[in-house]
């Protein structure tokens, strides 16, 4: 009888949420916080950093949540609770991309947030500027993408004033075949996508219509569960990639644009071309928030600078190449655009990357699967480029 009470009591263990702060389980931590949007990003490069040795060794842990409470993490110094995702590769198909999600629980210890992850600016979460200790790092670009059920071929393309009508008025926005607000999502107002979104089609993201969903996952959810030919909603890029045999994308025509774009160059295609050109306009970049000195205004903490550092290229690491690690997860490093923009919805302006850093044929390499992209040479130095410049092992 002891016997088997110690039996059940040992399955018991093992279903317990193993804590956070497990030194054993997960080394030296990084604790990121945040927009949900992003998470697949960091999965990716979690598992690629847990591949490394000795101290070398990372653990990313990520609290998911909406952009402006990463924001409000990095503020307010708060305390993270309850549990956070963790990330394994998939034993049968150890690859970027394919990762089974753990979760730990944070209510052992005081944790705080090292990185606030957030897909818009800090001033769309708190209608004021970054405090004197706080840093706003610009990092990959994400798209959101306005999406219908995969059994509605009918609908293709949205333009700004459908979006507008929609969202900002629901079924007295008569726009057909949207008119039912039990089929038309959102997400909510601190959500990064839904801010994003928001800003470019001139509709508070508090005022939104339509059923609210807590996360992207539910929102999908909710949109197959409404009538496929009244459903509607919107996605970050990376998750909608991920799910296309579930969902269709729609091509949409901003406002003073005369055509509709798909996010990619076609519908077929992951390319983001049209977002990287700037024909296709919802979107903006990843924004990572951490603590600065007041004086020097340099990240404080170790953790949060080494994490930024291998997010955007500017510290390398050998566990993986951030523009892979971009391209497998669907968002776009910032060396592949050409285009910028200063704030969320704002005009676009050209962008060339600094020389050496440039990396558009190297995104179009991996995202289209083509060793040579069209336009693109191939490179060991610069004496192979004339006038160019060899970076990323092609001439830019």
């Amino acid at each position: 009888m002891t016997f088997a009470c110690l039996l059940s009591g040992a399955a018991h263990a093992d279903a317990v949420t193993p804590n956070c702060d497990d030194a054993t389980m997960f080394p030296n931590p990084i604790y990121l916080t945040g927009s949900s949007a992003y998470e697949q990003t960091a999965a990716n490069m979690a598992v690629e950093l847990a591949t490394l040795t000795g101290n070398d060794k990372v653990t990313l842990i990520y609290k998911t949540s909406t952009s402006c409470d990463g924001a409000n993490a990095i503020r307010d110094n708060v305390t993270l609770t309850g549990t956070a995702d963790t990330f394994t590769p998939n034993a049968t198909n150890a690859k970027l991309g394919v990762i089974n999600k753990g979760a730990c629980s944070l209510d052992h210890s005081v944790t705080k947030a090292d990185v606030g992850v957030s897909d818009v600016w800090y001033d769309n979460c708190t209608g004021g500027g970054l405090t004197a200790t706080m840093t706003d790092v610009k990092g990959p670009v994400q798209a959101m993408i306005f999406i219908v059920p995969h059994a509605n071929m009918t609908n293709t393309d949205l333009t700004y004033y459908e979006a507008q009508d929609i969202w900002g008025c629901g079924m007295k926005g008569m726009v057909s075949p949207f008119t039912s607000e039990v089929a038309i999502q959102q997400r909510n107002k601190d959500s990064g996508t839904q801010i994003t979104v928001a800003k470019n089609i001139g509709v508070p993201a508090a005022s939104f219509k339509g059923v609210m969903n807590s996360a992207g996952g539910d929102l999908v959810n909710s949109l197959n569960a409404a009538d496929p030919n009244t459903a509607i909603g919107f996605l970050a890029a990376d998750s909608f990639d991920s799910k296309r045999g579930q969902l269709n994308a729609l091509a949409f025509q901003g406002l003073n644009q005369t055509k509709a774009y798909y996010a990619d160059s076609a519908s077929g295609t992951f390319d983001k071309k049209n977002v990287r050109d700037g024909h296709y306009l919802v979107w903006g970049p990843e924004h990572f928030l951490a603590t600065i000195d007041a004086t020097s205004k340099a990240i404080t903490n170790t953790k949060a600078a080494n994490f930024i550092g291998w997010a955007t290229g500017t510290l390398t690491t050998a566990a993986f190449n951030y523009v892979e690690v971009d391209a497998i997860s669907n968002i776009i490093p910032q060396c592949a655009m050409k285009v910028q923009r200063d704030t969320d919805g704002g005009l676009l302006r050209p962008y060339t990357p600094a020389t050496g850093t440039a990396c558009g044929c190297k995104y179009e390499s991996i995202v289209t699967k083509t060793a040579v992209p069209a336009g693109c040479t191939m490179c060991t130095s610069n004496a192979d480029c004339g006038t160019k410049t060899c970076s990323n092992g092609f001439c830019e």
